[in-house]
């Protein structure tokens, strides 16, 4: 409900987002900045990767097609932004529409073609165009104005092209049929309500046991408990966690999947598990007890290895050697998810 509110806001406060050059601190720029913070308040991020996230996006202008995978928030300037049916957008890449230059916001489209695959926080800058088959590397920067071809791999910072593909190189596209599609959708909708039980799973019976000590030994007592109550909910967490992370991993291995699955909706599941703990979690990581986190949820690690704030991983496939450092916000092994197969 709160995200039909802040649809609600972006339309009446800025209506549609033109391109255009407009004067910072103005009123246009206000109306922006207003649009931007609403949006951002928004908990997007437990949906991405789900169909869901394509219908907060369109609600808000975006032209998203069928079939598209998007597994990025990193969207703004809603109504100057296209994405061709069958693209996928891998996780953290940007498509923002807008930049800051010169005390000036301007904004520009950006337009991603049919079944086009946008890297792992990768970036299209305003008034680019990725065209249709095309690929962005991941970590790799498509300049203002700047154009990528049909069936061109560009990569770098700023892209360059890399090889040209032609048509018999590309798969054909994984297309489900209708009952494939409510069975999918009905599979991560429970995947999705399932991760919500990890922060409640783990409150619940710490705030139990402080409300009975409230009862029996009054406030000021009560709150001497504060201490062991809160370890005792890190400690909740991480075995919830590492729980859930069991449970939804592959026994199979390194393996390609469709992308409307259940081995997509298990994938799914995991990182959003392992995206949530790090935000409930944060003060854990990048700490000597990290590495037995890790190990607790499936991962190999060696002796004296130091290692960060891990994410967008493969747990079950993650190893790393003895006295070996990851360091903050390390991506490691990430799923791939391009023409309806997950690799």
């Amino acid at each position: 409900l709160y995200g039909l509110l802040v649809v609600a806001v972006k339309w009446l406060v800025i209506g549609r987002f033109r391109a255009g050059n407009y004067p910072l601190w103005g009123f246009y720029y206000l109306r922006f900045w207003l649009v931007k913070k609403a949006v951002e308040s928004v908990p997007a991020y437990l949906l991405t990767g789900t169909p869901y996230l394509n219908a907060f996006y369109r609600l808000l202008g975006a032209n998203i097609g069928p079939h598209v995978h998007l597994n990025s928030t990193r969207l703004l300037a809603f109504d100057l932004i296209t994405i061709g049916a069958g693209a996928s957008i891998a996780p953290e890449a940007g498509l923002l529409g807008y930049r800051v230059e010169a005390g000036r916001l301007l904004l520009g489209p950006i337009e991603v073609g049919e079944n086009a695959y946008v890297g792992l926080r990768a970036v299209l800058r305003n008034n680019s165009r990725l065209g249709a088959e095309a690929v962005l590397e991941d970590l790799s920067a498509l300049a203002a104005g700047h154009e990528v071809p049909d069936y061109e791999v560009w990569a770098g910072s700023p892209a360059r092209r890399v090889r040209t593909m032609a048509p018999a190189d590309c798969p054909p596209v994984v297309r489900p049929g209708q009952s494939t599609r409510l069975g999918f959708l009905a599979l991560q909708t429970g995947a999705l309500l399932l991760v919500q039980l990890l922060p409640a799973g783990s409150a619940l019976p710490v705030v139990g046991l402080f409300y009975e000590a409230v009862l029996r030994y009054g406030w000021l007592a009560a709150l001497a408990l504060l201490l062991p109550l809160s370890t005792l909910y890190v400690v909740l967490s991480v075995l919830v966690s590492a729980l859930f992370v069991r449970m939804g991993t592959s026994r199979h291995g390194a393996a390609t999947h469709y992308l409307y699955s259940r081995a997509y909706v298990q994938q799914w599941f995991v990182d959003a598990i392992l995206a949530e703990s790090l935000r409930l979690l944060r003060p854990l990581y990048a700490t000597i007890y990290t590495p037995y986190y890790l190990r607790l949820l499936g991962a190999r690690i060696g002796r004296r290895a130091e290692v960060s704030t891990l994410n967008h991983l493969s747990v079950d496939q993650l190893t790393v050697g003895a006295e070996a450092f990851l360091a903050d916000s390390v991506s490691i092994g990430a799923p791939r998810v391009q023409r309806g197969v997950l690799t």
